[in-house]
């Protein structure tokens, strides 16, 4: 089991109270990927919450069918979240992520954490609203990248 310990150490989690996290706990794994391996591809099935706890990944998202990708991150940060349509959104990942060394990573199970939000309302909308940060952050990084800086008025 993962320690509760390392979950307040998560962005989505630092905030919760030990029951809670110990709810959580049970949601949680350990992975690891080797160089070049994929953890999720875009257009699957988004079934895994994963945090970054060592390496580098890339997130990549096909422009058309049949192109090659195009890198939009790249994920180093011990903490960061990746494949949160696990929790929001479609339930399919709109990017794929894919190793560029040896990666170790949480998984959380996507579907037992949309029913533990579900379950317990306050600890939900916390969870929730920090999964928003880490989104708007996300967006706000891919948009400099592609655009530049938003024009303040």
């Amino acid at each position: 089991m993962v320690p509760a310990e390392k979950l307040k150490d998560i962005e989505l989690f630092a905030r919760l109270p030990d029951e809670a996290l110990r709810g959580i706990q049970a949601l949680c794994h350990e992975g690891r990927y080797e160089r070049g391996e994929e953890i999720f591809s875009e257009g699957g099935l988004a079934d895994k919450l994963f945090v970054l706890e060592k390496g580098t990944v890339a997130i990549r998202i096909q422009r058309h069918a049949g192109e090659d990708t195009l890198m939009v991150a790249a994920i180093r940060d011990k903490g960061s979240i990746m494949g949160w349509s696990a929790v929001v959104g479609t339930g399919r990942y709109t990017a794929s992520a894919v190793c560029m060394d040896e990666v170790s990573v949480l998984e959380i199970d996507g579907e037992g954490l949309k029913q533990f939000i579900h379950e317990d309302c306050s600890t939900g909308v916390v969870i929730l609203e920090a999964l928003a940060n880490v989104i708007a952050s996300r967006l706000q990084a891919t948009r400099a990248q592609l655009a530049g800086p938003p024009l303040l008025r």
